[in-house]
């Protein structure tokens, strides 16, 4: 499954920037959110829909993901396009360049994303709250009836 994963607000959260105490930009890992998606490591690999994708190669892309224990692999197509702003036409526009694509999540804080589009919402404040775990649990599990 892809993954098209934003970073802040799901991975980098104000939570985890006051727990740690991070001086400057909050750059650390949420360690939750990174257990939950090393736990399906084994089925998924990331895309990158996140503004990071603008400020890092495939390259410090990796490290960033090492450093915080990130173990899902990247894509080889590793990054949506940056398009006019709409999450979900970046994912459209990915996804037309590899129809054999076929079963993805989109994983955001924000709700840019169309009806047609699976969508994982997280909270900026808290990343992965726990509907969106068990949501994400769940579709990963085969429990995802409604969608």
């Amino acid at each position: 499954m892809i993954v098209f994963l934003d970073i802040d607000g799901v991975l980098v959260c104000h939570r985890v920037h006051c727990a740690y105490g991070d001086e400057g930009e909050m750059k650390r890992f949420d360690p939750a959110a990174v257990a939950l998606l090393n736990r399906y490591a084994d089925r998924t690999v990331i895309v990158v829909s996140s503004t990071w994708r603008k400020y890092n190669t495939r390259e410090s892309m990796e490290t960033i993901f090492a450093q915080n224990g990130l173990v899902v692999p990247l894509h080889d197509d590793w990054k949506t396009i940056v398009g006019r702003g709409f999450r979900g036409d970046e994912v459209d526009e990915w996804l037309s360049r590899h129809p054999e694509v076929t079963d993805y999540v989109c994983v955001d804080d924000d709700g840019d994303f169309h009806d047609h589009q699976r969508h994982i919402k997280t909270h900026c404040h808290d990343g992965f709250v726990a509907e969106a775990v068990v949501e994400y649990i769940d579709l990963m599990e085969g429990n995802d009836e409604d969608r």
